[in-house]
């Protein structure tokens, strides 16, 4: 039993590697959607709060006046908020439209495909990046 390939350490090593790569791509679909719905709370709040300070001018001015007086603060933080949230999404990584599900799958369509495990587990490829390259090139071919 300990002859199989899947037993052999360089090939765990591999395997871990290959899967930590998948939950990595993962992460960033999810990431990637938390972004999405940050930005979009922020606006709906301040959609909201705009609407209520609206209707509280006639109802209760001294109550809008104090809440104005507090939403602009919070408007402020949330400023700085929605402009470094729009500095992720225009980050190359930023992927809000693909799934991390299907470039897994992919990623070990490409892998199982074209041998880079047994690249990986032999360690003829030392470093992440490099498995990340080599699988991005190789589902290029592919695709």
């Amino acid at each position: 039993m300990h002859e199989l390939d899947w037993a052999k350490p360089k090939h765990q090593e591999g395997s871990v590697k290959f899967f930590k790569l998948c939950h990595a791509y993962e992460e960033v679909e999810h990431l990637n959607i938390e972004v999405h719905h940050l930005h979009t709370a922020i606006h709906d709040e301040g959609t909201q709060m705009s609407a209520t300070i609206n209707k509280l001018l006639d109802s209760n001015p001294p109550l809008s006046q104090e809440l104005q007086k507090c939403w602009k603060l919070h408007s402020a933080v949330n400023s700085v908020r929605l402009f470094q949230l729009d500095e992720i999404e225009a980050q190359h990584g930023f992927s809000e439209n693909e799934s991390g599900a299907v470039e897994c799958l992919n990623c070990y369509q490409s892998v199982t495909d074209h041998n880079i495990v047994d690249d990986i587990a032999l360690g003829h490829a030392t470093d992440l990046m490099e498995h990340k390259e080599q699988i991005q090139t190789t589902q290029a071919i592919v695709d």
